[in-house]
C-alpha cells in the first residue's frame, strides 16, 4: 500500500489532476471506475475523459508521504502546479476526524427517515400505487421451481397462521393509521 500525491495527466493537452491518498493504487481504480461509469465528483476531469477516452491519460505517484502528511503535501502540489482538473484549490478530507457524540447524533436525527436513492413526489407515488394496484404478477414455470428453491412462496402451518393473525389483532393498518394521525394535528 502507497500512500502519497498522485496525478491523472491528459497526455493530449497536458491538463491534469492532483489526489492525495493513504492507498494510491486503489484509488486510481476507484477513479478509473467512476470515470468509466460517467459518476465522477471532477465534472470537467469527467468531461475531458469522456472526450478524449482512458488511453489518453496517464496516471503517476508524483510524492510518497506518510497519510498524516497527506493534507500538507496535497496543498504544497496545489499551490505549485494549480491543477487544471481539480474542482478547488484546498486540501481537504474528513480522514480522522473526531466527532463528538452529540454531533454523531445531530447527524444521525438530520438523516433519519429520509429515504435513501431518489425521491419521488406524491403524484408519481400515486401513480405507482394504482399501477400496482389490481396487476397479478404471472410467472413462467421456471421463474416458479427457482421461487421454490429459494424457498419463497412456502406455506406456513396452521399453528403459525394463528400466531401470525393473533400478533395483527387490534393492530390499524398502515395507512389508515398514517391518515388517522394526519387528522389528529
Amino acid at each position: 500500500m502507497t500512500s502519497g500525491i498522485y496525478k491523472i495527466t491528459n497526455t493530449v493537452n497536458g491538463k491534469f489532476y492532483i489526489g492525495s491518498s493513504q492507498d494510491i493504487e486503489r484509488r486510481w481504480r476507484d477513479h478509473r471506475s467512476t470515470l468509466n461509469h460517467n459518476k465522477h465528483h471532477t465534472a470537467h476531469l469527467q468531461s475531458a475523459w469522456n472526450k478524449y477516452g482512458e488511453e489518453s491519460f496517464s496516471f503517476s505517484i508524483i510524492f510518497r508521504c506518510q497519510p498524516d502528511e497527506l493534507l500538507d503535501y496535497e496543498q504544497a502540489y496545489f499551490s505549485e502546479l494549480k491543477p487544471q482538473y481539480n474542482h478547488g484549490f484546498i486540501a481537504g478530507s474528513s480522514l480522522g476526524i473526531k466527532r463528538s457524540e452529540a454531533s454523531k447524533l445531530k447527524m444521525s436525527l438530520a438523516h433519519t427517515g429520509k429515504p435513501s436513492g431518489r425521491k419521488l413526489s406524491v403524484e408519481a407515488l400515486a401513480k405507482l400505487a394504482t399501477a400496482r394496484r389490481g396487476s397479478k404478477r404471472t410467472f413462467t414455470d421456471a421463474h416458479k421451481e427457482n421461487l421454490s428453491k429459494a424457498g419463497m412462496g412456502h406455506t406456513i402451518s396452521e399453528e403459525t397462521r394463528a400466531k401470525l393473525i393473533a400478533s395483527h389483532i387490534g393492530k390499524t393498518p398502515w395507512n389508515k393509521g398514517l391518515k388517522k394521525n394526519n387528522d389528529n394535528q
